[in-house]
């Protein structure tokens, strides 16, 4: 059973790879934020 955490995480993943096929109007805006979920990712991973 997933827990809420990763569930989540899922859906920014998902919500990532949707949007990522659309043109970058804001590339500066979309690399901070992918950058953030990295560095959450990051975070989580090292406990």
């Amino acid at each position: 059973m997933a827990t809420s955490e990763e569930q989540r995480k899922q859906k920014i993943m998902e919500h990532l790879q949707k949007t990522t096929e659309l043109p970058q109007e804001q590339p500066s805006l979309y690399s901070e934020a992918k950058k953030q979920i990295i560095m959450e990712h990051i975070k989580m991973t090292r406990g």
